[in-house]
């Protein structure tokens, strides 16, 4: 009976881990915190040109991002 359970319980277990591992959202994952800040900044304003649309969050860097000024030496947002 105890060998039962150890199976149904790995029967249980894997699945579950297999979902945490991979069902997470992996949004912003590699994005850095300054990305991050301009994102949610992104989602609040009302942008009638979709500039603000092209910043990605599946981009790990946001200095690449048009209309985004960055410190070359830190890569931290300086300016919009």
């Amino acid at each position: 009976m105890n060998s039962f359970t150890v199976k149904h319980q790995q029967w249980i277990l894997f699945p579950l881990c297999v979902l945490l591992l991979y069902g997470l959202p992996k949004e912003n994952e590699a994005l850095s915190s300054d990305g991050q800040a301009l994102v949610n900044f992104r989602n609040s304003v009302v942008n009638s040109d979709g500039v603000l649309l092209q910043w990605r969050p599946e981009d790990e860097d946001p200095c690449g991002w048009r209309g985004v000024k960055c410190d070359s030496k830190s890569k931290r947002v300086t300016g919009l």
